[in-house]
């Protein structure tokens, strides 16, 4: 599948999301790899040995009265939301109706694998112990009119990336496939 000519191309805001640890992060990178733009915060990205490709966060702008304020600009853009935040965005109606649906991508990965990883990378694991906010959270997301979803399954992102990729392209209107598929490195240690 083709590049798209661009961000204006695209009139809808592509958000990433899951739970912390799901592969939010290489999403990004992908994306981006891939011909969008990633918005974040460059004090919130800086890599590390459990992210090398960096964070692509916006935590800066993780207050739920302040989405409205600067989602709009995000179009043709790409942003990463954590799941618990991702009920709040602003409804694409009357002053948004310049935008499409929302395109999210919603990075799946075994809770166990999350919960371990969390405890691996020296987080409190505790606070996001409840296996059940993943799901709540799609679903709340799926109900919602103004959002169109894919879910990527992590484990299987890094063992047939190719095909998941493609997904990812043909979703969002296409990108391109080959720069995406050689930034993953299987060999990582995926914590």
């Amino acid at each position: 599948m083709s590049v798209s000519d661009g961000p204006l191309n695209r009139k809808y805001v592509t958000i990433v999301t899951g739970t912390f640890r799901s592969g939010t992060s290489l999403m990004c990178a992908l994306l981006q790899a891939g011909g969008i733009e990633v918005v974040y915060d460059e004090e919130e990205h800086t890599p590390d040995e459990f992210n090398p490709l960096g964070y692509f966060e916006a935590k800066n702008r993780y207050k739920p009265d302040c989405f409205a304020k600067w989602i709009p600009a995000c179009r043709g853009k790409a942003v990463k939301i954590f799941i618990y935040f991702l009920p709040f965005l602003p409804y694409i109606d009357k002053p948004y109706r310049f935008l499409e649906p929302y395109r999210v991508i919603a990075m799946k990965r075994d809770h166990a694998a999350v919960m371990a990883s969390l405890h691996r990378g020296r987080m409190n694991p505790e606070v996001y112990s409840d296996p059940t906010v993943y799901p709540k959270k799609l679903e709340q997301v799926k109900a919602r009119s103004d959002m169109r979803i894919i879910e990527i399954s992590f484990d299987d992102l890094i063992a047939n990336p190719r095909r998941n990729v493609e997904l990812v392209s043909e979703f969002l209107g296409g990108l391109d496939v080959d720069k995406m598929v050689k930034l993953i490195d299987p060999t990582l240690k995926h914590f």
